[in-house]
């Protein structure tokens, strides 16, 4: 007991006045320092310590210092408190205490000092006390924030990983953090914790992992600061500062921002292999089918072949011999000097059929669009491993630095595994790929079976639209690229690497336009080499408009280019390739504008089908089918594309506004769907084209319309 005694006299004497906690304190200072000494304070089993601090009579020239000390960490603040050329006269902050798991007791400080220059007295009012501030429920809500009253939690081990959700109905600026070193947090540290941190509106969410608690107290730290302007929350680059005012932001001045907290675990291990089991099971379904037709057309042909060996066998009158198969050699076309000439009489007679477009040996054109896919591979090498070279480096800085603003990812329907964040937005893809190597496989299969036709005298060389496998080998390619691509954009998708995400959908599109003109149009299609150049100038042109979206004169001059590529283009259309350049052009134009609109008209199936009925062609039931289901799925993928839970045409805070939970397994959410609804449509699409033409393998190219 006497020794208490001594002990306490000789803290109020070396240190200062003496504090309890829960009781307010008022005093004056001028010149000097008051210490306030909180000797063996009782903190109860999950509680902190929180300081606030009033002072009226301080200004930014003579401000009042607080500094608290415990026994490992010391924080510092000034007062008046500023921030965005505000100034607030009364502070309050959560002090750490670094054991949460039993009551224990606790001493620290509470150091006030002014400036030696100020020689006036300040008023003040200090006043510490204990917090609940522990999360041991799955729920927490109603708590207030201000600019000068950031709010800190205290999250234990509760599961594996936890799912950590933040909520407001406020549109006020705020930054939401993930620390596990200490409590206290204002708007001058903030960017100097070792943190990992996210601005927000109205929603966020972090995932709690193993490394993210601390060590020693298996305890991690959720703290909540709240900006006195928008500021902060709207994007730095200037080229969607207008866009990023549409959504969401305000500058209002903040009162307080109502908050709520939930905490949920992270879905299991199990959870995470079936989804994606039950992905790859769905998207096997299509191989089944595959696999199905091809036995089943085996069957057919196995039945056709003994019919027609029985026919022959028996010498039957009314049997149907099997024609010889036809070749041709060189000395079929005209090899002369003068074949430019007569090829363009071909071209420009009145009704143009196939044949006049096909005169180029079979051979030949064959090598030609299988350049495509070819070249298609080298590029997709020599594109791919340098994006998934930048991809991964977003991912790793993402890590290291904390600042999860640098991606655009749905955080509410998060799921992350080993070092990406959204594994199921990177998984989702699958279905690309899935899909375009069995396209790969059906084009195949489809070459074999012709091939076997012309060798067995079934189909002749001249008949039919002329058969040519490259570019849907080349297609099935730019598929498989397109889901590798995807995926590589959704490791951190922003702004930056949109262009990975888009590029090989300008591929398809290109490559799938050229197919469609190529299937009556063989000779004048074009090559390549001029194919690619054409994509990397739309490629060139797609990131621009991501750059300067906002720059007038980028508009202007990249209409006035598209407007006279289309015009190109159509010429080349409607003068089947013998368009020339030069002053007559649009006076040749002008006087046969009749005719020229339809070469407007787009180049999808649907033209064809609308062209191919006005002709009198006919196609099968099965190709109809396949069109009307490619149409549904497009309709549908659309609706879940257009629903966005990510913009990174706003600014981060603004985007998560739009975040929701998943839809679908508890693992996907509206853009996988788009996924895996748009790899349906695009492979249907493309087994329309594949089929189109199927019904005039036995009508002669010469009685086959050109359009």
């Amino acid at each position: 007991m006497l020794f208490s005694i001594i002990g306490i006299i000789f803290l109020r004497v070396c240190f200062g006045e003496l504090a309890v906690l829960n009781q307010t304190y008022h005093g004056h200072i001028s010149n000097a320092t008051e210490t306030y000494v909180y000797n063996n304070q009782i903190i109860p089993k999950g509680t902190s310590i929180r300081v606030s601090l009033n002072s009226s009579d301080t200004t930014v020239s003579y401000p009042l210092f607080i500094i608290v000390r415990t026994q490992t960490n010391l924080n510092s603040f000034t007062l008046p408190l500023t921030m965005e050329n505000r100034s607030f006269s009364r502070i309050e902050n959560t002090i750490c205490i670094m054991n949460y798991s039993f009551s224990h007791n606790v001493n620290f400080i509470v150091q006030l000092t002014t400036p030696p220059t100020f020689e006036n007295s300040v008023t003040y009012s200090l006043r510490s006390s204990l917090e609940n501030n522990t999360l041991t429920n799955s729920y927490f809500s109603n708590f207030t924030v201000m600019p000068n009253k950031p709010q800190t939690f205290i999250v234990s081990r509760m599961y594996q990983q936890t799912f950590v959700k933040i909520q407001s109905d406020d549109d006020y600026c705020a930054i939401a953090l993930i620390q596990s070193e200490t409590c206290s947090v204002s708007y001058d540290n903030f960017y100097n914790l070792n943190s990992r941190r996210q601005t927000f509106f109205k929603k966020a969410a972090f995932i709690v992992k193993d490394s993210d608690f601390n060590k020693n107290f298996d305890t991690v730290f959720v703290s909540i600061l709240v900006f006195p302007t928008n500021k902060q929350c709207q994007s730095q680059s200037s080229m969607f500062q207008q866009m990023s005012h549409l959504y969401f932001a305000t500058e209002k001045p903040p009162i307080n921002k109502r908050i709520s907290l939930t905490l949920t675990p992270q879905i299991s291990v199990e959870r995470y292999i079936s989804a994606i089991l039950a992905t790859a099971g769905f998207f096997a379904i299509f191989y089944v089918i595959y696999f199905i037709w091809i036995a089943y057309r085996a069957k057919i042909r196995q039945s056709t072949d003994a019919v027609a060996g029985h026919v022959i066998d028996n010498n039957e009158p009314d049997a149907i011999p099997i024609v010889a198969p036809i070749t041709f050699s060189a000395d079929d076309y005209d090899l002369l000097s003068d074949a430019n000439e007569e090829d363009l009489l071909f071209r420009m007679k009145g009704n143009v059929r196939v044949a006049d477009l096909s005169r180029i040996p079979h051979a030949e054109l064959s090598e030609k669009f299988n350049r495509f896919s070819k070249l298609l591979i080298v590029v997709a090498i020599f594109y791919g491993i340098p994006v998934v070279q930048l991809v991964l480096a977003y991912q790793m800085f993402y890590w290291q630095s904390g600042n999860e603003d640098i991606c655009y990812e749905n955080f509410w329907c998060q799921r992350p595994l080993w070092v990406f964040t959204s594994f199921n937005h990177i998984v989702s893809n699958m279905g690309y790929i899935l899909l375009g190597f069995l396209f790969y496989l059906i084009t195949y299969t489809k070459e074999s079976e012709y091939n076997l036709q012309i060798s067995t005298g079934q189909v002749r060389k001249c008949d039919g639209i002329p058969k040519h496998f490259g570019l849907f080998y080349s297609l099935g390619i730019a598929i498989m690229m397109e889901g590798l691509m995807s995926a590589s954009y959704h490791v951190c998708p922003n702004w930056s690497n949109f262009q990975f995400d888009i590029s090989f959908m300008i591929v398809i599109a290109l490559l799938g336009m050229i197919r469609l003109y190529q299937s009556r149009h063989c000779d004048i299609t074009l090559s390549a080499e001029r194919a690619f150049l054409c994509l990397s100038i739309l490629i060139f042109l797609s990131v621009s408009g991501v750059v300067f979206t906002q720059e007038r004169m980028f508009w202007i001059v990249f209409t006035a280019i598209y407007l006279l590529t289309v015009i190109y283009v159509c010429c080349q259309i409607y003068y089947m390739g013998s368009c020339k350049i030069d002053r007559k052009l649009f006076q040749r134009i002008y006087f046969e504008c009749r005719g020229f609109p339809s070469a407007l008209f787009p180049h999808f199936p649907m033209r064809f089908f609308l062209l191919m009925r006005y002709s009198g062609e006919h196609v099968s039931l099965f190709c109809f089918l396949l069109l009307l289901s490619s149409i549904m799925f497009w309709l549908t993928a659309a609706y879940f594309f257009l629903s966005l839970q990510t913009n990174w045409m706003l600014s981060p805070a603004a985007s998560r506004n739009l975040n929701a939970d998943c839809f679908l397994l508890n693992f996907y959410d509206y853009h996988d769907i788009w996924h895996f609804l748009s790899a349906i449509a695009l492979f249907l699409s493309f087994l329309v084209i594949l089929i189109l033409d199927d019904d005039l393998d036995h009508t002669p190219r010469t009685e086959i319309k050109v359009f």
